[in-house]
C-alpha cells in the first residue's frame, strides 16, 4: 500500500460562517502556521508553528533578569543559550535551559556599562558557533566583519568576575 499524500489548495480565509458551514476553499482559522518559500519563490506548503510562550528569566538569587539592548546574535550550545546585545552598552548574556522545572536560569556574563564596550556594531550582526570541550569548557566562538574572531566561555562553573574587556583580545 503506497504513501498517502493529501493536497490542499487554500484560497484564503473565511471567518464569517460558522465551522459546520465553510466552504472548504477557504480556512476557517489559522493560527501559527508558516508558509514556506525557498529563494524567494512560495512552494504553496503550509505547516503548523508552535506558538510562543512569554517565559520570565530568572537570575541565580531568583530575581527576573531583563535582557536589555537590541539583539546581535545568538547561539545554543546543549542547553545553554548565548545572547549577544548592544544598545549604548555591549552585553552577553547566558541562559540556562533546566527540562525539569521547563525554566531558564539568566546571568549577565559581561556588562559593557562597567567593563567597557567590546565594539560591537548594530550593522555588523554577530555570527556564532558553540564548541563542546568538557563540563568546564564550553566556548562560543563569534565573528562580527569588523573585529578578530572572539570567544567567551559559557560553562554554569566559569566565574564571570574574571570577564574584563581585555578578556576579548587576543592579538
Amino acid at each position: 500500500m503506497g504513501e498517502k499524500i493529501a493536497q490542499f489548495v487554500i484560497k484564503g480565509m473565511q471567518r464569517d460562517l460558522s465551522a459546520s458551514k465553510f466552504n472548504p476553499d477557504y480556512a476557517y482559522e489559522n493560527m501559527n502556521i508558516r508558509i514556506t518559500a525557498r529563494e524567494g519563490k512560495n512552494l504553496l506548503s503550509i505547516t503548523n508553528e508552535k506558538g510562543n510562550l512569554e517565559m520570565v528569566i530568572l537570575d541565580s538569587e531568583g530575581s527576573a533578569l531583563t535582557i536589555t539592548g537590541n539583539f546581535m546574535g545568538r547561539n545554543v550550545l546543549n542547553n545553554i543559550i548565548t545572547i549577544f546585545t548592544h544598545n549604548i552598552y555591549d552585553r552577553i548574556y547566558r541562559l540556562i535551559y533546566t527540562p525539569s522545572t521547563n525554566s531558564f536560569v539568566g546571568t549577565l556574563l559581561y556588562d559593557g556599562s562597567v567593563k567597557g564596550n567590546i565594539g560591537f556594531d548594530l550593522l555588523h550582526p554577530i555570527e556564532t558557533l558553540g564548541v563542546y570541550e568538557n563540563e568546564d569548557i564550553q566556548k562560543v566562538y563569534w565573528v562580527d566583519g569588523i573585529n578578530q574572531p572572539r570567544f567567551i566561555n559559557v560553562a554554569p562553573s566559569v566565574d564571570i568576575t574574571k570577564f574584563l574587556k581585555s578578556s576579548f583580545d587576543f592579538a
